[in-house]
């Protein structure tokens, strides 16, 4: 009878530890937390073999029940350990998928009316783009023909300031020739 109860203890164990494998298939641990997480699967293993030996067998640890144990969790991994995670990971792909297209079933009106406005902004945004880059060529225009205009309105009036002197100057030469021909 005690040894039934051992390798009983030992399939709940091997039980422990396949819930555990599926939690990490679900989600992906860092090794520092598998190893927490392994740290608390035997601690709390350990406690219940314990309990159970310190209330079948007054807490006398026999050879014979560590072995029944084993063979407990031996048996589970041979027979229902592949079936558990099988149909667990199953059952989890089926509720994610339930929980998707729930997702996308609400999420359905608000694409639809949110479509359009996305489609408007995108268009504004190519328009203000465009026109960004046709305002920065207008403004480099402006500054070039600008400048160009400011030297040929300097050049002109240096031009007219040093002709206007020097034909003044041939006046003056002229009309003192002038008057010293005359």
């Amino acid at each position: 009878m005690i040894f039934l109860s051992t390798v009983c203890i030992g399939y709940i164990i091997g039980f422990a530890y396949d819930i555990i494998r599926v939690f990490r298939n679900i989600i992906k641990h860092h090794e520092i937390i598998k190893q927490a997480e392994d740290l608390l699967y035997w601690s709390i293993s350990a406690i219940s073999v314990f309990i159970l030996l310190l209330n079948e067998n007054n807490g006398e640890v026999r050879f014979f029940m560590i072995i029944g144990s084993f063979i407990g969790i031996i048996l589970y991994y041979l027979t229902l350990s592949s079936l558990f995670i099988k149909t667990s990971m199953k059952i989890y792909n089926i509720i994610r998928k339930i929980i998707s297209e729930l997702i996308e079933i609400i999420l359905t009106p608000f694409r639809l009316l949110f479509s359009p406005l996305k489609y408007i902004i995108r268009k504004l945004t190519k328009i203000l783009n465009f026109s960004k880059k046709l305002l920065k060529k207008y403004i480099k225009c402006v500054k070039i023909n600008s400048k160009i205009l400011f030297f040929k309105t300097l050049k002109e009036k240096t031009k007219n300031i040093f002709f206007h002197d020097f034909h003044n100057n041939e006046e003056k030469k002229d009309d003192t020739n002038e008057k010293r021909c005359h």
